[in-house]
């Protein structure tokens, strides 16, 4: 049993050496054949000095090489991006346009409820004006639309005082059966009749512009502004610039039925937006004055386009548009993630919001805010949201359309032009034409608006990747083969060699 001890201790010094030889014998393989550079030279070198420098030189190239991928890795992580701009020339989608009386309601509509707040004492019995303080003109808004509201009408809802002249690019002579129904689905290209060379002429206009075609608005709804009516159809496209080739309206304001010391002044709201957007004449518009013509040039047509995801935080406005039946905006989410806030809280629902509700399918079942506690409720949301919003993730469109825009204006019309008009009207309505026909401020009743492309021209606003990830691997192949003179295939050359090691030590540890 002595003896055999040390041939045991002989057979486990030989298979280490074998272990040792074999582990050497991979590497000293790989080093003749090795086409990452450097681990030749010090494997042939036969000086230790050449070796040892050769070594320090790898080294150092596989430390340089770690950094250089740091930074690469770093940029392409922190996800940049920038805008590339395009500019181009094409017939353009005219945008949707919405105007608003600045007259919440009609007087004659509103006479019950007056008489019922100066009961309550809102109203001094002795004042011819009325004055109305910051707590009636909040009671304006939170009353009913079904009682109020729905009654008030921008004119009179017996006609309509707001209408365009439509042509075809190639029939300058105007169709209402085809322009306005459903013969034609072509494209169609606005002219306006703005040169008239004679009263006569102006009053055939007016008199087309006065009739009735109800079906070109669709009626919208503003706590500040009541009733107000929206041109949007995606049928409309201009093929020419100027004024030409845009939109004129004529609006007859109603000044008569303004409600004294309500109405702070004479004129009306115009929101031009995307088509298939709510307005929101409340926060975003231009003034128009009455007893002027109003011009307003859109410059230039700004299709942005954003990034989404990583790159940047943006809405698709695909499932937005598939549930409310709207094209996002990020005023119009604000609006319906306020609303549900206040419906989750107060358990009940804002009614000055009509366009919101509608959207969101709000019927008869909810409940809406009506008694103190309600109001009070919806008070302190309203006040405390601008500090919650940002949970609405309503963050910009990745898609949308903006417009810039010059306006201009002159006094319109004259006194002989007005005439021309009243009398066109008096031969529809005879109480009105009396009515008009004694006042003294005519050109106060009426507003003419043109809206129209100044330039075909538009600018594409993209986001696009700053650096991109084919851009990344390039540079990292470009790094490694620049500092230790990697190629792919010399890659898999130093996986197979780490694959025999591992072989090589798992075999010598059964």
């Amino acid at each position: 049993p002595n003896k055999k001890a040390p041939d045991e201790d002989r057979s486990s010094v030989s298979e280490r050496d074998s272990y040792g030889n074999g582990f050497l014998r991979i590497l000293s393989d790989y080093g003749d054949k090795a086409s990452l550079n450097g681990v030749v030279f010090i494997k042939t070198a036969r000086s230790p000095l050449v070796r040892t420098v050769w070594a320090f030189l790898l080294l150092a190239a596989v430390g340089a090489m770690t950094y250089h991928l740091y930074t690469l890795f770093a940029k392409y992580f922190a996800y940049k991006k920038h805008t590339q701009v395009n500019i181009g020339f094409s017939t353009l989608n005219f945008p949707a346009v919405t105007v608003c009386n600045v007259n919440i309601m009609r007087k004659n509509e509103v006479r019950c409820p007056l008489r019922q707040w100066r009961s309550w004492g809102l109203f001094p019995l002795s004042h011819q004006s009325i004055k109305v303080s910051q707590e009636i003109q909040d009671l304006l808004a939170e009353v009913s639309y079904q009682t109020l509201l729905s009654q008030a009408e921008l004119f009179d809802p017996e006609y309509d005082y707001v209408d365009y002249e439509a042509h075809y690019e190639t029939d300058y002579e105007t169709d209402y059966e085809a322009d306005y129904g459903h013969e034609e689905e072509s494209d169609r290209t606005w002219e306006a009749e703005s040169n008239a060379s004679s009263l006569s002429t102006v009053e055939d206009i007016f008199r087309d512009m006065f009739s009735k075609l109800p079906n070109n608005f669709n009626t919208r709804h503003s706590a500040k502004y009541g009733n107000c009516y929206t041109l949007d159809n995606d049928k409309f496209i201009s093929r020419k610039s100027g004024p030409s080739g845009g939109l004129e309206m004529i609006l007859y304001l109603e000044t008569n039925e303004y409600l004294e010391g309500i109405t702070s002044g004479k004129g009306a709201q115009v929101v031009i937006h995307e088509q298939g957007t709510l307005p929101f004449p409340d926060d975003e518009g231009i003034a128009v004055t009455a007893g002027e013509q109003t011009m307003i040039g859109l410059k230039q047509v700004m299709q942005i386009s954003r990034l989404d995801g990583v790159y940047g935080p943006c809405k698709s406005v695909d499932d937005f548009k598939l549930k409310y039946k709207i094209k996002y905006t990020r005023n119009s989410c604000l609006k319906i993630c306020k609303q549900n806030l206040i419906m989750q809280t107060c358990q009940c629902y804002d009614e000055i919001y009509q366009d919101i509700n509608d959207v969101m399918k709000i019927s008869d079942k909810n409940i809406p805010c009506r008694n103190a506690s309600q109001l009070t409720c919806v008070t302190m949301v309203k006040w405390t949201f601008e500090d919650t919003a940002s949970s609405c993730a309503c963050d910009s469109p990745c898609s949308e359309k903006a417009y810039g825009r010059n306006v201009a204006s002159r006094m319109w019309p004259s006194k002989s032009v007005a005439d021309v008009m009243v009398n066109s009207m008096c031969t529809t309505k005879q109480t009105l034409c009396d009515e008009l026909r004694s006042r003294n401020d005519l050109q106060d009743d009426f507003i003419k608006l043109n809206i129209y492309y100044e330039e075909l021209n538009f600018e594409e606003l993209e986001e696009q990747i700053d650096y991109e990830f084919t851009q990344l691997l390039s540079d990292v192949g470009g790094t490694i083969g620049l500092w230790i003179g990697l190629s792919v295939l010399s890659m898999c050359e130093l996986f197979h060699v780490l694959m025999q090691i591992c072989h090589h030590t798992l075999r010598g540890n059964r």
